[in-house]
C-alpha cells in the first residue's frame, strides 16, 4: 500500500471515530426521538449532515442541541471532539454544577447552557474555559453567590448573559476589562443594592444593557450618554431620564416600573432608530409623539416582547 493510501485510511479512521464519538453522546443522553436521525453509516461523513451538527473540513466544528429533553450531564468525551467551536445546550434539563469537563475544550469560542437547571457557584477557575470564548450564556439557571473574577479573563467576549440566576453578591467590577462587550445581561438577580457601576460605563463598544430587577438604586447616570453605541437598554432605576440618553442611537427603550420623574424627553422624537419606547408605571409627564423616520413610537403597556428577548445575547 502506498503512503498515500495509508494517509487516506487514517482520515477514515479518524472520521468515523467522530461519528462514533457522536453516536455515543446520543446514547449516554438517552434521547433517540430526538435525533433519531442520528445513525450509524458507512458514509464517514453523513454526520456532518444531521441538522445539528456543523463540520468544517471533515471535522465537528459546532453542536446545537437546543430544547431537546436532555437531563443528563454533560460527558467528558465531548471534549475529544478537538475541533469545537460552539456548544448550545440551551433549553434542556441538564442538572448539577457547572461542567467544568469543558475546560477541555480548547477552541471553544461560543457556550450556551441557558435555559437549564445548573445549581451552585460559578467556578472561580472558569477562566480554565477556552482564551477564545467569545460568547458565555448561562442564563436562567439557579447558580448562585458571587460572579467570579475569572469570568472577565475572557478579553474577547463580545456576550456576557448571566441574568434569571440567583446571584446576591456585588456586582462584578472587572467587567470594565471586558472591551469588547457588546451584551451583558445581569437581569433578575439579587444583588447587593448598588449604583450602575461607572466602570459599565467605559465599555464603549456595548450595544444592550439588560439590568432590570437586579437591585439598582439611584438615578440613571448622565455619563450613560458615552455609550454611544448602545441600542437596547432594561434598566430599574429613580429620578428623571439624564438628557444624555438623547444622544443614543437607541432602538428599544425599556424603563418601565421604575419610580422616574420629570417629563419624558423631546429629544426621542428625533431618534430615527427608535421603535419601542416602554415608560409605563412611573410618574412621568409628557405626549406620545411621532418619529421622523419610523412613525409613532409604542408607548408600551407590557414588558419588552419575547421574541425580542430571544434575541439579546445574538451579536
Amino acid at each position: 500500500m502506498t503512503n498515500a493510501h495509508w494517509v487516506l485510511e487514517g482520515l477514515h479512521q479518524v472520521v468515523t471515530a467522530k461519528q462514533t464519538l457522536l453516536l455515543s453522546l446520543k446514547q449516554y443522553w438517552s434521547i433517540p426521538s430526538s435525533i433519531n436521525h442520528w445513525v450509524p453509516s458507512s458514509n464517514s461523513t453523513a454526520h456532518c449532515s444531521w441538522p445539528e451538527i456543523t463540520c468544517t473540513c471533515g471535522s465537528v466544528t459546532k453542536i446545537t442541541l437546543v430544547n431537546i429533553n436532555i437531563a443528563g450531564d454533560i460527558p467528558p468525551f465531548i471534549c475529544d471532539l478537538k475541533s469545537l467551536t460552539t456548544i448550545d445546550l440551551s433549553y434542556n434539563e441538564i442538572p448539577g454544577p457547572f461542567p467544568t469537563v469543558l475546560y477541555n475544550c480548547s477552541n471553544l469560542q461560543y457556550l450556551d447552557l441557558s435555559q437549564n437547571f445548573f445549581v451552585g457557584r460559578i467556578p472561580a477557575d472558569i477562566d480554565r474555559l477556552s482564551p477564545r470564548l467569545r460568547y458565555l450564556s448561562l442564563s436562567a439557571n439557579n447558580f448562585t453567590d458571587d460572579i467570579p473574577a475569572a469570568i472577565a479573563r475572557f478579553l474577547e467576549l463580545t456576550t456576557l448573559s448571566l441574568y434569571q440566576n440567583l446571584f446576591n453578591d456585588s456586582f462584578l467590577m472587572e467587567i470594565r476589562n471586558l472591551w469588547n462587550l457588546q451584551f451583558l445581561g445581569l437581569a433578575f438577580n439579587g444583588f447587593i443594592p448598588s449604583t450602575i457601576p461607572g466602570s459599565f460605563l467605559n465599555l464603549t463598544k456595548l450595544r444592550s444593557l439588560y439590568m432590570t430587577e437586579s437591585k439598582l438604586i439611584g438615578e440613571i447616570p448622565e455619563r450613560i450618554g458615552s455609550l454611544t453605541a448602545l441600542e437596547f437598554i432594561d434598566l430599574s432605576l429613580t429620578g428623571s431620564i439624564p438628557q444624555s440618553v438623547e444622544a443614543l442611537n437607541l432602538m428599544i427603550i425599556d424603563l418601565s416600573e421604575n419610580n422616574l420623574s420629570g417629563p419624558i424627553l423631546e429629544g426621542f422624537k428625533n431618534q430615527t432608530k427608535l421603535t419601542n419606547l416602554s415608560l409605563f408605571y412611573n410618574e412621568l409627564s409628557g405626549l406620545l409623539f411621532y418619529n421622523q423616520s419610523s412613525g409613532e413610537i409604542p408607548v408600551s403597556n407590557g414588558r419588552l416582547a419575547e421574541e425580542y428577548r430571544q434575541t439579546l445575547g445574538d451579536f
